[in-house]
């Protein structure tokens, strides 16, 4: 049989079979590690099965280690075609507990098995998470302190030194707390690679969706250009060279970014950002698209200059100015309006356009990823996501009004005190 042949049959054990594509990695992980430990006890079990027969001669451990060996082949076949892995781990749990107190009724506390006892609390809370792990580091509490509580009433035949029930608990409390912290720890640095992925994610949409408006804009500016030269009007073509070289300034700051983010190592860099300086620019980005379209523009209120991470509100303003030029439609005065309102405790920035509007059942779903319009195709629906995660990033808030037929609005806010981030902690 072929290596890759054998590393299949691996990987399908010790993942159940499941897609790893629909499964989240803790799931996986935990699917994984719960194989692997159940199929090594198990034959741990079968190996201490023969040995106390056959060299011991100690048949009630034997028997007991027999039936272990038994739950464990069938448990580890159950565990494979269960959906309910949660469930199948806590019942794994209480097998091995009963197993390790059954053994020690006739041994005590003080021998040697009790040292499993200890594997206990880091499994329990690896396998379960924070909560399961507690519930079952108490139960096998619990469960060793009704051992002792019988040794000490004399139902079992051994006796145990004060010293070492003070030993023996002191050093299992050590390592429950070590196990809780630990995973703790552990889902705290998932959780923020996760974020960090997801960041990563929205950049790389985030450069990929926004080159294709530049580049739309750069041939319509080439096109204004030829008209320009053949009919001599000199200043107007050197006006939208002027224009055209400021795109692609902005096109190669865009991939600069998203090549520098390697070596990014503190994310929320705050500075005041003039909000109007960055509405004119990307309006001029635009200027050709709105040209070619007849769509007017208008500016409304006092735009602020504002403690806030630049590129971010670059991009939020972009998609939205981007999604009034798509969804235009027809309309007989096409218009888009750019205005901020002042609030106690933040700026409130809004775009505005004439165009077709949006359906009332689905507007709720116009900031999900890959959302797209069902009446038109246009774009890859990631815009409204990639803005509201900006914006969330920027301690604000996004939403939308809008009316089949009669324009849109899109509203953000930005917090006058920038959130304080993680790295602003240490």
């Amino acid at each position: 049989m072929s290596q890759s042949k054998l590393n299949t049959i691996y990987q399908n054990f010790v993942t159940n079979g499941l897609d790893p594509q629909q499964t989240d990695q803790i799931t996986q992980q935990r699917i994984k590690t719960l194989n692997l430990v159940g199929l090594t006890l198990t034959f741990i079990a079968l190996f201490w099965t023969v040995v106390d027969a056959v060299l011991f001669d100690r048949m009630v451990f034997s028997i007991i280690e027999g039936v272990a060996t038994i739950i464990g082949f069938l448990f580890l076949v159950v565990y494979r075609f269960s959906k309910n892995t949660q469930l199948m781990t806590n019942i794994a749990f209480f097998i091995v507990t009963t197993v390790i107190v059954v053994t020690l009724l006739p041994l005590g506390l003080d021998s040697i098995e009790t040292l499993w006892v200890y594997l206990l609390p880091p499994f329990a809370f690896f396998l379960l998470g924070i909560q399961g792990g507690v519930i079952w580091t108490i139960t096998i509490f619990l469960a060793m302190l009704m051992l002792l509580a019988g040794a000490r009433l004399g139902y079992l035949q051994h006796e145990i030194r004060d010293t070492f029930i003070i030993n023996l608990f002191s050093s299992y409390f050590i390592v429950a707390l070590f196990s809780y912290q630990y995973e703790q720890a552990r889902l705290q640095a998932l959780d923020k690679l996760s974020r960090k992925n997801s960041e990563l994610q929205r950049l790389v949409y985030t450069v990929s969706h926004d080159l294709k408006t530049p580049i739309v804009s750069l041939l319509g500016y080439l096109s204004f250009v030829r008209e320009e030269i053949d009919s001599g009007e000199e200043k107007q073509r050197d006006e939208d060279l002027d224009k055209m070289n400021q795109i692609c300034n902005n096109m190669r700051q865009m991939i600069n970014d998203l090549l520098n983010l390697s070596r990014v190592k503190r994310q929320g860099q705050f500075s005041n950002v003039s909000t109007g300086d960055v509405v004119v620019n990307i309006l001029t980005e635009n200027e050709s698209q709105l040209r070619s379209a007849g769509i007017e523009t208008e500016m409304h209120g006092q735009f602020p200059t504002v403690i806030t991470e630049e590129r971010k509100f670059q991009e939020v303003m972009r998609n939205l100015i981007s999604n009034a030029i798509k969804y235009m439609g027809n309309a007989s005065k096409p218009l888009i309006e750019i205005g901020v309102t002042d609030h106690e405790d933040n700026f409130e920035f809004y775009v505005k356009d004439s165009g077709i509007g949006i359906d009332k059942e689905e507007l709720s779903k116009v900031f999900e990823p890959f959302y797209a319009k069902s009446d038109i195709s246009i774009g890859s629906g990631i815009g409204l996501s990639i803005a509201k995660g900006f914006v969330d990033d920027l301690g604000g808030k996004i939403w939308a009004d809008s009316q089949k037929g009669s324009g849109s609005t899109f509203h953000f806010t930005i917090p006058k005190d920038p959130p304080i981030t993680e790295d602003d902690d240490k």
